[in-house]
């Protein structure tokens, strides 16, 4: 925090309070540029309309369609990898159910993939105590883009790219999360 004051004996004293802001994910300012309140609302936006697509059609039914929408979200969605995915978690965390870990991991593999670099929504469970839980997370190859870091516990059930839905077994190891 600044202050500066105006010398002894001038009319108007300026005090100017600078507060820096830090964030998880990316450096804020305190002004948003343009292209960052884009993102945020692009983000808010896809996350919305998938929450809702699933919750109204099969998962079958939205990758067909969503196929058609991919050129409007990554039109929407355009930007560096890292600000795409800051802003998709920055607005989960203020849209609550509307955004689950299949939402965020969907939106970000429409906006994200492309034929040069297919990238996968992995879905997996796992027993926590007496409790089956469930995960999405989005990968590159091997990387965790977002949904990460994702336990080793997590067996993969199913795997989803630009093609749609495959078995587990088609592209990794045994079903695992992660190579052992």
């Amino acid at each position: 925090m600044t202050r500066s004051r105006a010398k002894r004996g001038s009319v108007m004293a300026i005090t100017r309070t600078e507060f820096p802001v830090q964030h998880k994910f990316a450096p804020m300012r305190e002004r948003w540029r343009v292209s960052d309140w884009r993102l945020v609302f692009a983000a808010v936006l896809t996350q919305v309309v998938t929450a809702v697509a699933l919750r109204v059609m099969s998962l079958d039914t939205l990758i067909k369609v969503a196929g058609r929408g991919r050129p409007i979200v990554v039109w929407l969605l355009r930007g560096p990898e890292s600000r795409v995915v800051w802003a998709i978690m920055a607005t989960s965390r203020r849209l609550g159910s509307f955004s689950t870990c299949l939402v965020r991991a969907l939106v970000a593999e429409l906006a994200l993939s492309s034929p040069q670099r297919p990238l996968q929504v992995r879905m997996g469970v796992r027993w926590s105590g007496n409790v089956l839980d469930g995960h999405a997370w989005l990968v590159d190859g091997e990387r965790v883009l977002l949904g990460g870091p994702v336990s080793d516990e997590f067996v993969v059930t199913a795997a989803l790219g630009r093609a749609g839905v495959g078995r587990p077994s088609d592209s990794y190891d045994h079903g695992r999360a992660h190579h052992q």
